[in-house]
């Protein structure tokens, strides 16, 4: 690899992201603390928003693949990548359920506490749609992207998924988030368009909330039916993937 290309294509980005998600937090918390106004997570938050709204600009170039946009979005595979991150989801939830492992790690808990005291507009706009899109566009549009070409596949894959673990900051979501980097990379590969990522990013975010629902916080309450219903769910996927790829390699 060159090293000019390297900083370009991968050092520079995560920098860049990193020290406007810092200016902005910095920034905010003076207004905030200027103008009197109590606040809790209300800055890093939107300067999360903000953030992910000037990545995407700079960098939507990338949102196309092999320099054209994929305008033959296939809604099927779309669908079964979704029933896939919904199972995965259920998947982890349970793996923290019955572990208890997510109590041993303090970093994170008051990071779910301080988002959670967002007001819920600024929430949903900046944690749940903008940033799974900036993530996106950042580690599989413009990392991966440029290390598939450099190395394999499954080289880029791993390489571009540390980064992503790394990049959240705290143990326990860098070990899922490594987790999902592979599978969103997976489901780039398969769906061949970085849309499906984003729809599949945004919902394993909102997936905390949709679980709070009364209609589906039952399944969060017993873990053998969360187990059951994560199993269910990717089941079906590898059933329907396995169906689509025959069907490809009879229609070839």
């Amino acid at each position: 690899m060159k090293r000019e290309s390297v900083f370009k294509c991968v050092v520079f980005p995560i920098m860049f992201w990193y020290f406007l998600l810092v200016f902005f937090t910095y920034l905010l918390s003076i207004i905030y603390i200027k103008f009197g106004i109590s606040y809790t997570g209300e800055p890093a938050v939107i300067s999360s928003g903000i953030t992910s709204v000037i990545i995407i600009f700079i960098y939507k170039k990338y949102i196309v693949i092999d320099g054209k946009i994929n305008k033959e979005i296939n809604k099927k595979r779309i669908l079964y990548s979704l029933f896939f991150t919904i199972g995965l989801y259920t998947l982890l939830m349970w793996f923290l359920s019955v572990s208890g492992v997510s109590g041993n790690f303090s970093n994170y808990e008051n990071l779910v506490n301080m988002i959670k005291n967002v007001p819920y507009i600024i929430y949903i706009l900046s944690v749940i749609i903008l940033a799974p899109i900036c993530e996106e566009v950042l580690f599989r549009g413009v990392l991966y992207s440029y290390l598939k070409k450099h190395m394999k596949m499954s080289y880029a894959i791993i390489l571009q998924s540390f980064l992503f673990a790394l990049s959240h900051g705290n143990l326990l979501q860098g070990l899922y988030a490594f987790v999902i980097g592979v599978i969103f990379a997976l489901i780039l590969e398969y769906n061949k368009n970085l849309y499906s990522v984003f729809l599949c990013h945004i919902t394993f975010n909102f997936c905390n909330d949709i679980f709070e629902f009364p209609l589906f916080k039952f399944l969060t309450q017993d873990s053998a039916v969360l187990f059951v219903f994560s199993f269910l769910l990717i089941f079906i996927f590898l059933y329907l993937i396995r169906k689509d790829i025959k069907d490809m390699k009879n229609v070839g």
